[in-house]
């Protein structure tokens, strides 16, 4: 899920222009944990 289309601006989950859910998110290879707990899942 990515937020590239024109019609996206008016989406629920867009603040000040930024989606609020941080798409589109960084490749990842595997699953992973961060330092603070957040799970990393793999894309």
């Amino acid at each position: 899920m990515g937020h590239k289309e024109k019609k996206s601006e008016n989406s629920p989950c867009m603040k000040k222009g930024r989606c609020s859910k941080y798409y589109p998110k960084e490749f990842q290879e595997e699953t992973s944990f961060t330092n603070n707990g957040f799970t990393q899942y793999r894309r």
